[in-house]
């Protein structure tokens, strides 16, 4: 018959108090990088140029944005790998590079 002993019970403790901190650290940060999407997207009106939006969009510390350049037309992708990329705020511009729709998933 085994006996637990006081350290092992410790060790599990301290484990289990590890991982719960650190996922309460990851949740706090990917419901920042989600705020930080949502906000920033609903700063985008139809006046705006791409300059403009890149110029918000630089100021963001837990998301990132990518540029596609296709024919006639440019589309902005902002979102976050904290969040796996599953929230988005898609941004298309004219070829003049003025806002045409703005769209959050």
């Amino acid at each position: 018959m085994k006996i637990k002993t006081p350290k092992l019970n410790i060790i599990k403790l301290l484990l289990l108090f590890s991982l719960l901190l650190v996922l309460m650290v990851y949740g706090f940060i990917a419901n920042e990088a989600r705020k930080e999407i949502y906000y920033l997207c609903g700063n985008f009106g139809k006046i705006d140029t791409l300059s403009n939006v890149v110029r918000q969009l630089d100021t963001s510390t837990f998301s990132s944005y990518t540029l596609n350049k296709q024919a006639g037309k440019t589309e902005l992708k902002h979102s976050s790998m904290m969040l796996f990329n599953l929230k988005s705020c898609n941004v298309t511009f004219d070829s003049s590079n003025k806002l045409i729709s703005v769209v959050y998933k």
